[in-house]
């Protein structure tokens, strides 16, 4: 009765979220709009990648961690990794710690700095049955699209995102502060 009683609530909410959504997006104008459906798009993306973390049974991180290394044929410096997975460097030794725990990566060095990290034996066969099913449905959806439309799609994210790190710049210089996060 408890849990019906919860469903029912969260239920209700996400009615009244959807109504104070629909009457604020009458106010809008027509780019406004067009951009909030730009980034509900993305959070659905988002929170879609996250869904398939969990059915693989994986951390969203973990999940970053072992596609990098499964798309670049199971080692990769950790450096690589760090950047590439969009994950603070805390956060992917974390993921590293739980999965070399798990027995499915290990760690070397390179030279006596830099750190590479490999998928074990057992590494490559929860690759094989998690991440590279996303990366073949990646791929079967990007070779769906002809060449224009593909072309169009990357070099759009591509400029929002330099005009987006742009902002952020001149912003982060307004404030005299010295954050770069790329």
């Amino acid at each position: 009765i408890f849990m019906k009683r919860k469903i029912k609530e969260y239920i209700y909410w996400q009615k009244y979220d959807l109504v104070l959504f629909l009457v604020w997006n009458r106010t809008m104008s027509n780019k406004s709009k067009s951009f909030t459906r730009f980034n509900i798009v993305n959070w659905e993306i988002d929170n879609l990648y996250h869904a398939i973390a969990l059915k693989f049974g994986l951390s969203d991180s973990a999940m970053n961690i072992l596609y990098i290394l499964s798309y670049e044929n199971g080692k990769a410096p950790l450096s690589f990794i760090c950047r590439y997975s969009g994950l603070q460097k805390q956060t992917v030794n974390s993921a590293l710690r739980k999965l070399e725990d798990e027995g499915l990566i290990k760690l070397e060095s390179i030279n006596g700095k830099e750190k590479s990290v490999l998928l074990t034996e057992k590494g490559k066969e929860k690759a094989k049955c998690t991440v590279d099913h996303l990366i073949e449905w990646e791929n079967d959806i990007i070779t769906s699209f002809d060449e224009k439309d593909f072309s169009l799609l990357l070099s759009m994210n591509e400029k929002y995102l330099n005009q987006l790190k742009n902002h952020l710049a001149q912003y982060m210089d307004e404030e005299n502060e010295n954050w770069n996060i790329w």
